[in-house]
């Protein structure tokens, strides 16, 4: 623990290489299908990742705020109750 208390530390590098390599899965199998099996269901699937992509990152953001806030009020109440002492 860090002396202000902030246990969050992802690089914004490693969830760039986290997203590329997702994204790299979900769009090369549905630029595969659609070039080897069927249009819709590549097209289906490319909608699909990008709609899971942008949900993941969206649900990542918000608990990564929410974990930094809740660090911040942790951080204050316990300088609250030092000073109080």
């Amino acid at each position: 623990m860090t002396s202000e208390g902030n246990l969050i530390s992802v690089s914004k590098k490693q969830l760039g290489l986290f997203y590329i390599l997702l994204a790299t899965v979900w769009f090369g199998e549905s630029i595969n299908e659609i070039i080897h099996y069927h249009f819709s269901a590549g097209l289906s699937l490319f909608v699909f990742g990008s709609l899971f992509l942008i949900a993941l990152y969206l649900i990542q953001s918000y608990f990564t705020r929410m974990l930094l806030l809740y660090q911040k009020n942790l951080n204050s109440s316990r300088q609250a109750l030092k000073n109080r002492r």
